[in-house]
This record gives C-alpha cells, structure tokens and sequence, in this order.
C-alpha cells in the first residue's frame, strides 16, 4: 500500500492510498495544483522501502487572463487638484476568477482636467495593478483602465472634484440666461435650459461670463486664489410649484423618482438626478442629468430667485409663492446648512398688469428672509423705485421685453453675492 500526501502548494489530490498492481505500480487517483503559481509537492510513502518517501515536484502556472474589473478606488470625491485618497486599481483574473500576475494594465484619463502619475502598471500576485496617482480637476472625472482583449476592457473610474468654493444658482431664465447689453435675443443658456440647443451649454462646458454663474466666478477669482464652482441650475419659465413649464422643464417642486427638481438641482440629491424632459425640439436629446449638481458642503452657497412665473402664469398667489420659498429655505437648513450661506432674491419688475402682486411677493420674501437669517439679494431695489411695480429705467431691461433685465443688473446681482461670500470665506 503506497499512500500518496500533498506537501507544498496546497493542492488536493483523489485516492490517496493505492495498492501497487502486477507491476508493482501504485498511482494516485488526481492531483489537482494549487492556486498559487509555483513549486507543488507531493509524497508517495510505503512504510520503510528504500526511497520511501519519494517526492513528486510540479510547478503551477498561470492561466491566461480573461477579465478586468475594478478593485478599488471608484466613485471618489476630492478636492480639485487635491490626489484622490484610494489609488485606482483593477484585477485582472482568469477563467477561474483567479489573479493573474504580471499582466500590464494601461490607465489614461477619459475626461476631466486631472493629472495621473503611474500610468503603466503591472499585477502583483493577486492579480491587482494600481495606479501611482490621480489628482482631480473641478467638476466630473473619470479615467480608463485597459488591457487589451479581455472581458469588461476598458474598465471606468469616476471621480467628482469640488472646488474649495461653490455656489448653485437655482431659478427660472434670468438665472438661466445671459444676455450682452441690453439685446434682445440671449447669447448664452445653462446647459439644464429650455432654451434654443445652439446656445444651451454642454453639461462639461466653463460658465459663460454673461451669465450670473460666469460673473459669480470671474469676480472670485480676480480677489482669491481658492478654487469655485458656479453651478447654473436656472430654467426659463419655471416657477415655484409642481407640474412642467409648456417646453417641459420642472418646475421647484416636481418629481421625478421620488425627487424634486430643488432637492435634486440645489440639494445634490439622487445625482445625478434627471429632469426627464420629453423628447422635442427644445430637448432632442429627451432628459438632462444634472451632473454638475454637489451636495453642498457647510462652507458652500445657494442662491434661489424664482417666483416671476408663477405670477405671469396666474398659478399662485403672492402667499402661496412666498410659502414654497420657504419650504426651500427649510430645506437647506434641515440638510445641515448654515442659514447665511443662503441666498434669496427679491423679483424685478414684469410687464404691466402684474406690478401689485410682485411687491406684494417682494415684501413677503424680504420678511420672511428675516426671519429664516438668509441673506436678501433686493433686486427690487436695483431695477424699481416702487418695490417691482415698473422699471426705473429702460436701460435696465432687454429691449422690449420687460420681464428680463439688462446686463448691468447682472453685474450688480454678482457683485452682491460675491460679497456676501468674501465675507463668509474670509
């Protein structure tokens, strides 16, 4: 009787005692390898023979690899330009979902304005390969990590860079819009907007300096070296209630997969959350993601300046337009915000017929910012002398159109909301 015994490898084998046949030969029944790559040993034993016990030796190899999948490092947020704080790394298995050494993996940015070091990299032993770093840029990231010819090439990591500094502007087109001047026609809409395709941003694309976003930005970083982020999350002929404008776009308080339009655009709630417009002429595309929308941060801002269309629509009443306002408000604080990091605005005047219940709704939003300890952005005061009931001057406006106003007052509503931020970023 030879029984047969793994030693090294860690193996297995079947038929482990054998009896030597006619020609005095025993044979184990299967010896199956280790899964480490290397020297197996294995010993034949029959008590106290000369050359008892003998030692078989076999060296397991690999198997050629056939996938690649993520291992760690996905889904981060970090500061722009700050390293992400996990390495991105794949695995790289065979058949048998066995790690598979020495493989070369190539990692390569997809998009974003991050910077990595260690792009080629080989597996260890397990079968993982790493990246040296990745440092992020502002906004969406995501890199490439490919081996040629396997299944799940090329694998995909994201990553969201935060500026030190953001700001969501949440409202209806004169948050969405910019406008040069006092032209008729607006040069430049957020990249959630209604409005014509050919000036809509791309979701990736640098705020436009026309619009408040932009002007928010550039007045930033012409006085601080911290890094911002403006995010425009205005869309014209939106208001404060449920339901759709007639292109299709949320209003504040529609839902969609259980989530609203603010929670989703201010909040950062369900990111990236989708509008989920209709397919038409202003959406070709159908639904917006909101990809540029964050989770704000204690030292984050909001600015909120909607309501216009609810008047110019005959939805609501001033009252009921200065409760959803609130209902915002209570919002950002009940997610853990300081008060004073958010901003409210007052409404500019409309066309005729409208002007008593703007100022009634003005002076409902200035009481009710007291209240609350939000800061008041009045822009009432910069376009009217009667609290939103007319224009105090046509240079204020676009040229026939008194719903929109000029550049000018752009200007003054950045140059309040950046202070407001000087203050609280010292």
């Amino acid at each position: 009787v030879v029984t047969f015994a793994i030693v090294s490898g860690g193996g297995s084998i079947t038929g482990g005692e054998a009896t030597t046949n006619a020609d005095g030969i025993a044979a184990v029944g299967s010896w199956t390898l280790g899964p480490t790559i290397g020297e197996n040993t294995l010993t034949a034993t029959a008590g106290t023979l000369i050359g008892s016990p003998f030692v078989f030796t076999a060296i397991a190899v690999a198997q050629p690899p056939t996938r690649i999948a993520i291992n760690a490092g996905d889904n981060q947020t970090a500061l722009a330009n700050a390293v992400v704080p996990i390495a991105p790394s794949v695995i790289v298995t065979d058949a048998d979902g066995v790690g598979v050494s020495g493989v070369s993996v190539v990692f390569s940015i997809r998009s974003g304005a991050g910077v990595i070091t260690g792009a080629n990299a080989v597996t260890n032993a397990s079968g993982i390969a790493t990246i040296g770093s990745w440092r992020l840029g502002i906004g969406g990231n995501s890199l490439f990590a490919t081996v040629e010819g396997l299944s799940g090439n090329p694998v995909i990591f994201v990553a969201l860079g935060q500026a030190e500094v953001q700001v969501v502007t949440f409202g209806d087109s004169n948050t969405d819009l910019g406008y040069l001047g006092t032209e008729s026609s607006p040069r430049v809409a957020s990249y959630v907007s209604n409005a014509n395709p050919a000036i809509r941003l791309a979701p990736g694309a640098p705020n436009s300096t026309l619009q408040l976003a932009g002007k928010i930005e550039a007045r930033w970083r012409a006085a601080r070296s911290q890094t911002i982020k403006a995010v425009n999350h205005g869309i014209s002929g939106t208001g404060t209630t449920s339901g759709r404008s007639f292109l299709g776009s949320p209003n504040a308080f529609t839902v969609v997969d259980g989530v609203t339009r603010f929670d989703g655009e201010v909040l950062g709630a369900a990111y990236p959350w989708s509008g989920n417009e209709p397919f038409n002429d202003f959406f070709p595309n159908g639904p917006i993601q909101r990809v540029q929308a964050f989770v704000p941060r204690p030292f984050d801002y909001g600015y909120i300046a909607i309501g216009t269309n609810d008047i110019g629509n005959g939805l609501l009443s001033p009252s009921a337009i200065r409760n959803n306002i609130e209902i915002m408000i209570d919002k950002w604080i009940a997610a853990g915000l300081p008060a004073n990091r958010l901003m409210v605005a007052t409404l500019p005047p409309r066309p005729a017929g409208t002007g008593e219940q703007i100022a009634q709704l003005n002076d409902l939003i200035r009481t009710l910012v007291q209240a609350k300890g939000v800061r008041l952005i009045d822009i009432a005061v910069l376009t009217s002398l009667d609290n939103g009931r007319t224009w105090k001057s046509p240079t204020l406006h676009i040229i026939n159109d008194q719903l929109h106003y000029a550049e000018v007052i752009r200007d003054q509503i950045a140059d309040q909301i950046v202070s407001i931020m000087f203050q609280g970023s010292p």
